[in-house]
Order: structure tokens, then sequence, then C-alpha cells
């Protein structure tokens, strides 16, 4: 069974997992007039030129409150995730991979393959993105150490961008959208309820639209 999480656009709340450098910067925002269709999460980030190898991991939060809690709708086996992306501009690295994190008493992030989908500057209009199957052993430590998190306990889950630069200026804005998550599931034996909980799709109204507004 699988457990479907949606949203238009994400709610915000940008991290910075990793920044070798210590100097990149990071903003995002609503682009009311872009989108696929409008509106739009506009994230931007940047760093200055280097004279070591640096990398940088942004994770952009689909919803910074929504916990994945196994306890209720069965341990996850692997995730799988879409999410439209729009490169604005994209300068100081050959490439940006588009993967995902996990935030379970710190962050873990997947880790880049030849299968890890990646923007280059090159795209004509929006681009949309996938990897399935992702699992916990896939994740890295942010911090270097080797854990991997534990699908059986709550997570939050983020999508990430990964760049590595040097000698050049990093500067990366991009726009995204329509993010879907799936946490893959086996349920218990029998657990009609648990079945039929897991098989609804979860649609998120717009965040923008909330009585909050956007932060």
């Amino acid at each position: 069974m699988a457990k479907k999480i949606s949203a238009s656009v994400g709610k915000g709340g940008k991290n910075k997992p990793i920044d070798t450098s210590g100097q990149a910067t990071l903003s995002d925002s609503l682009d009311i007039d872009s989108g696929n269709p409008p509106p739009s999460a506009a994230l931007a980030f940047s760093a200055p030129a280097s004279g070591a190898d640096e990398q940088l991991v942004v994770a952009f939060p689909i919803g910074d409150e929504f916990i994945y809690d196994p306890i209720e709708l069965g341990p996850a086996t692997s995730l799988d995730f879409v999410v439209d992306v729009f490169a604005e501009s994209l300068a100081g690295a050959s490439r940006v991979d588009v993967t995902m994190a996990v935030l379970q008493d710190g962050f873990f992030i997947a880790a880049p393959t030849s299968s890890t989908p990646s923007m280059d500057g090159s795209e004509v209009g929006w681009a949309r993105l996938s990897h399935a199957g992702l699992e916990a052993n896939d994740f890295l430590a942010a911090d270097g150490g080797g854990a991997t998190p534990d699908f059986s306990r709550p997570f939050q889950f983020s999508y990430a961008f990964h760049a590595d630069y040097s000698a050049t200026t990093l500067g990366v804005d991009l726009r995204i959208d329509n993010m879907e998550a799936t946490v893959n599931t086996i349920p218990e034996p029998g657990s009609a309820a648990l079945v039929v909980a897991m098989g609804a799709a979860v649609l998120w109204d717009r965040w923008w639209n909330d009585d909050n507004g956007p932060r």
C-alpha cells in the first residue's frame, strides 16, 4: 500500500543541512506569476567562489508541519517523489541534483546516484522530475556520520537540491511546484481500517490560501 502526500507548492522553510563553505545564502518566497499553473515556490541559493571543492544541499520541506507517523499509518518501506522544477538561472555548477531529505533527529540526505534527476540549466520550461524506491539505507546523515533514518519511527521529509562548486560563484534560482511524495508501506495483515486510511490521498490546500498567509 502507499500513502500519497501532495501540495501545489511547498510551505517553504528552507534549511541548509550541508554547507561546506559556510558562506551560502538562501531565500524563498511565493511567485504568484510563475507556476505549473501559478503560483509556485521560489527558491534561490548562492555562494562565493572558493579555492576548494565545496558542496551545498538545500532542503525545502513539502510542509514542515507534516509528520509521517508509521505507528498510525504503517512502517515505511520506501519513498517516491515527483516535483515540477523550473530553472530561472543556474550558474557556477554543472548541474543541480534534485533528491529528498528526511528530518528525524537531524537531516538525512538521499545520496546522489546515476538515477538521481538533475537540472543543468539547458531545460526549456518546467521539468517534471521523479525518483522512486528510496529506501532508508539510501539516505546519509548530513553530519557525516554513518547513521541512516529509521522508517519505523515518525519523520518529516523535504525535497533537497544538491550542488557542487569551487572556482566559480554559485547562483541558483528555481521555481518549484506540484510536489508529491508517496510513502510505500506494508500494512498489518487483516487491518482493513489501516488499508483504507493508507489508500486515501491527502491533498493539501495551497498554503498561501491559509488564514496565516506566507511567512
